[in-house]
């Protein structure tokens, strides 16, 4: 499944149509060609931009969900509409930070909340396009596993250096 928007907006209108590039890119929107935008699975499309496309600037978009048909070829798309390149790069600088980090037993609060801060920027460049149109070896799953497993080792840890932070005296 997949949501298509085209919101072909005029000049007049460009303060909205940055806003709107922008919260594409953020929902993972790509840009297939100008003013249409395709993303992975179903997005809420009116309730994401009921804010920003008013009056005029409402009745210039159209959004579907469906799947591509011939001629499209959904795994073409991807590699058009995204790059792949980059985004497989924003993985392995990740991975290279974090997949084999062994961080010291008193750090574990600063260190999850960079954990926490570098998966946030990683989720901003990452649409979750589906592994059928990626390469075998796509580093998403790794990822998300170095997360877990992470975010699982430092978490209790950091919440007691939280809990001495706000009560250093019950301890």
């Amino acid at each position: 499944m997949w949501t298509v928007l085209s919101c072909p907006l005029p000049e007049t209108l460009r303060n909205v149509r940055y806003q709107l590039q922008t919260r594409l890119t953020w929902a993972g929107f790509g840009s297939v060609q100008p003013h249409l935008w395709i993303a992975p699975g179903r997005v809420d499309v009116e309730a994401m931009l009921q804010d920003l496309l008013t009056g005029e600037a409402r009745h210039l978009a159209q959004a579907f969900h469906g799947t591509p048909t011939a001629p499209s070829d959904a795994g073409e798309l991807v590699h058009r509409t995204w790059d792949l390149t980059a985004l497989r790069a924003a993985h392995d600088a990740f991975l290279d930070r974090w997949e084999h980090a062994e961080p010291p037993p008193g750090d574990a609060l600063p260190q999850l909340l960079l954990l926490i801060d570098d998966w946030g920027r990683l989720l901003r460049s990452d649409p979750g396009l589906p592994a059928a149109y990626l390469d075998y070896d796509w580093p998403a799953a790794r990822s998300a596993q170095t997360l877990s497993r992470l975010r699982g080792r430092l978490g209790p840890t950091a919440e007691k250096e939280i809990d001495q932070l706000l009560h250093p005296d019950s301890g």
